[in-house]
């Protein structure tokens, strides 16, 4: 069980040698913890690896209940998305949107949150799907969270962030 904060997430399509192993866990304590030896030079097995990794087409997301998902990449596609009830997705700045292209079943169930930053001005996708399970509720927290709402729209195959549409005053 994991409670706190993830500032790195590597996956690699084979297995790393222990070697290489070695040398990455040295560069990222180093890099995050300020601890160790280790050098602030990423590891060889790291060159040509960008934040912008290839699809992760079989994998699953599955964000359980009391935890939160800070989104701030590009569009990531996923074999399937969970949402539990009490899970959090925080939309930050740098995010594509959509957020994710779900080639499976997305899942959504129970008092969800959506966190957005910055304040959205229009109407965007949050993710597409194939297939929408939904039997959730949702609260929006952040800017603007009162002209703001979410659903699915199917025929685009897409859940969206909406806009209400009206009149809105910012004052700061």
């Amino acid at each position: 069980m994991w409670f706190g904060r993830m500032g790195e997430f590597i996956m690699f399509d084979s297995d790393l040698a222990q070697q290489d192993q070695d040398l990455l866990l040295s560069y990222l304590r180093k890099k995050w913890l300020n601890k160790g030896d280790g050098n602030t030079t990423p590891p060889a097995c790291l060159a040509g690896v960008t934040p912008s990794a290839p699809a992760l087409t079989a994998a699953a997301l599955s964000v359980k209940g009391g935890a939160m998902l800070e989104h701030a990449a590009p569009t990531q596609t996923l074999g399937a998305l969970d949402l539990e009830d009490g899970a959090t997705l925080a939309q930050k700045p740098g995010a594509a949107s959509p957020l994710f292209t779900v080639l499976g079943a997305a899942t959504l169930s129970g008092a969800l949150t959506l966190d957005v930053d910055p304040e959205p001005t229009e109407s965007m996708r949050l993710f597409t799907y194939e297939t929408l399970l939904d039997s959730s509720s949702w609260t929006i927290t952040g800017g603007n969270s009162g002209v703001l709402s979410v659903g699915s729209r199917p025929e685009t195959s897409a859940y969206w962030l909406k806009v209400t549409s009206g009149t809105m005053v910012i004052v700061r």
